[in-house]
């Protein structure tokens, strides 16, 4: 089985249609400034100037040549050229959402968001799928708009790493973290600078880089301090958050220092954590977006197609290739070549053969079935070693170190291919080798024997067949 990547942080590029019809819909609040630039409330987004400043906007989508974000049909060739399997798409013009200030405003855009984002999803070929923005600063507003994306299918909601004056431990916050446990969607912390959000440690700097380096890990931090340590988790064990868009590197050091704090002077937040912070993690309450070679209770987040840079035309590690798919095509056909001829043997030929009551008659009878059935029956064996043992290389040089969390369930595999390689062999060589021979006159067998050897047969072919299920269900385990 391949290994499936997904990215979890893909951004979809909404373009003119849905600009547009903001435009039509809330003229007072959407307009164009005599620069040319649009403004949300009379807000720039992202404000690309000042403190804690966000992205300029022509440097808001990566240049690497021949992407094509701005169609379902073009976000597909792309995920297939980078190794992606599927894509969960965050909002990218959505990201001003949870920041919008007129209730009327903010409750529509939402729904539009999210009915132009879960149409845009049905195109995706079962591939795309979509997560929902909230105006999540009325809190009845958001849990209605909540039910409504799940009902358009989307598959999780968004939320601010703080609101504007609440952080997301606050007991108003508790009704939609329940209508999110009771409906099954995720929310996902996504923040990012320029977005009229709080400013958590970046209003230091006007330069975006430098709010860049600072800005997501201290959201992401900010978002699990509340969430975390303010009993959100307790109160709602069955919520899960994801914390995006910051790497991995940041949670060990900082689920540490949640630790000690707990250890410590847990008993000092009111209301709080009951839990060592690991516990959160265990119960699948924290999910942390990472880097394709992370491992744990991680996703990978490549961010497609937003970046400040270009972005490499690799493959995702550890992503099968073509040639690895037409070996493993290669390995299953012979498997099932192996599973079918044998399986005919014990079922239909060998019955057969045992309605003629003249031994001489079934031995030619035999003979002529079992020549074919031989180079089938060592042939498919051999292919299949050969085409496993491919794989094991490929999968070793996809995986590195990883490669070991495949030790137990390969040595079983091997250890079974090899028993059937063995009663492959015994009902070959052993037996119907010898037929054929008896056939041609090289090897007298008494009808006795004959009886004996054809029921041996039989009951190895069963063997075989059991075998061969076996090791492709094991096999089926493996790569994934």
């Amino acid at each position: 089985m391949p290994v499936e990547f997904v990215d979890a942080d893909a951004h979809v590029v909404e373009g003119q249609a849905l600009i547009g019809e903001c435009l039509r819909r809330w003229p007072d609040a959407f307009a164009f400034s005599e620069r040319g630039e649009l403004l949300t409330e009379g807000r720039r987004y992202p404000e690309p100037e000042g403190p804690g400043a966000g992205c300029p906007p022509e440097h808001g989508l990566s240049t690497v040549p021949g992407i094509n974000p701005w169609t379902p049909a073009g976000t597909l060739a792309d995920a297939d050229r980078d190794g992606i399997h599927h894509m969960v798409f965050f909002p990218s013009f959505g990201l001003r959402a949870p920041s919008i200030e007129t209730l009327p405003v903010a409750t529509g855009f939402c729904d539009l968001y999210n009915e132009w984002i879960a149409d845009w999803c049905r195109q995706g070929q079962g591939r795309f799928h979509g997560i929902g923005v909230l105006p999540v600063e009325w809190v009845d507003e958001a849990i209605a708009a909540l039910r409504r994306a799940k009902q358009l299918g989307l598959v999780g909601a968004m939320i601010p790493p703080a609101l504007r004056t609440r952080n997301l431990d606050h007991p108003d916050l508790d009704p939609l973290y329940a209508a999110a446990v009771d409906l099954e969607m995720p929310l996902g912390v996504h923040g990012a600078p320029g977005l009229h959000l709080p400013k958590i440690g970046i209003d230091r700097f006007t330069n975006y880089i430098q709010v860049h380096c600072v800005s997501f890990p201290f959201d992401q931090m900010s978002a699990m301090t509340a969430l975390v340590s303010g009993g959100v988790f307790d109160r709602h064990p069955r919520l899960r958050v994801a914390f995006l868009e910051a790497g991995v590197g940041w949670v060990p050091y900082f689920v540490d220092r949640m630790h000690e704090h707990w250890e410590k002077r847990g008993d000092w937040v009111r209301n709080g954590w009951r839990q060592d912070p690991r516990r959160y993690i265990e119960a699948g309450n924290v999910w942390v977006s990472c880097e394709p070679r992370a491992r744990g209770r991680c996703a990978s987040g490549a961010i497609w197609p937003r970046t400040c840079g270009p972005r490499s035309r690799a493959r995702m590690p550890g992503a099968s290739t073509g040639s690895d798919e037409v070996t493993r095509f290669i390995h299953l056909l012979a498997l099932a070549t192996y599973f079918g001829t044998t399986l005919d043997l014990v079922l239909v030929f060998l019955p057969a053969t045992e309605t003629v009551s003249e031994p001489a008659a079934q031995r030619r009878l035999l003979a002529r079935g079992l020549r074919p059935y031989n180079v089938l029956s060592i042939g498919a064996p051999g292919v299949l070693v050969i085409s496993g043992a491919s794989s094991l290389t490929d999968m070793k040089a996809r995986f590195g170190p990883q490669y070991t969390r495949f030790l137990w369930p390969l040595v079983g595999k091997l250890g079974l291919t090899f028993l059937l390689i063995n009663v492959a062999t015994y009902i070959s060589f052993g037996l119907a080798h010898r037929l054929v021979r008896a056939e041609l006159g090289q090897l007298p067998v008494e009808p006795e024997k004959q009886a004996g050897m054809v029921r041996r047969m039989r009951g190895a072919g069963w063997l075989a067949i059991g075998l061969a299920a076996w090791t492709a269900w094991v096999g089926l385990g493996l790569g994934g």
